[in-house]
Formats: C-alpha cells, structure tokens, sequence
C-alpha cells in the first residue's frame, strides 16, 4: 500500500425522492475502496445533507459548508420520471 494518499472528494447532491438511488451509489463507492487503497486515493463522499441551516443563498449556504470548489468530482442526481 501506499505510504501517501491521494483524496478524491465525491460531493453528492440529490434530491429527497432519490433516496434509494443515492444508497445505491454510496455502496458502489463504498465498494471502490479496495481499488483505491491500491492506487493510492482515498475516497471520500461529501454529502450536503450534512450542512446545518444558514443565512444566505441556499445554495451558498452549502458551497461554503462543503467546501465544494475542493472536490475532484460533482455527483448531482435527479429523479428520473
């Protein structure tokens, strides 16, 4: 194994009636991790769930929580009709 890592930042982003999808996708990353250790990523998921309420632009609100400008990869998921 790698004694360095890289981080691969994933930032989630899906609506509530996606749900059972985005639980699918956090357990295909999930299952990545083997792959990764070996090439030296640890992947990491940013789920904007996680942010607290705030004053301001929703939207802004969770860029600055998430601090997503720093994340490799933007995941945003629909519902599909």
């Amino acid at each position: 194994m790698p004694s360095i890592y890289k981080k691969l930042r994933i930032f989630l982003a899906s609506p509530s009636d996606v749900a059972a999808h985005r639980a699918k996708l956090e357990t295909v990353i999930g299952s990545l991790t083997p792959l990764a250790d070996h090439l030296g990523l640890k992947v990491e998921t940013i789920d904007w769930h996680d942010c607290t309420p705030g004053a301001g632009r929703p939207q802004q609100v969770i860029f600055d929580q998430q601090k997503t400008p720093r994340c490799e990869a933007r995941w945003p998921m629909t519902r599909s009709a």
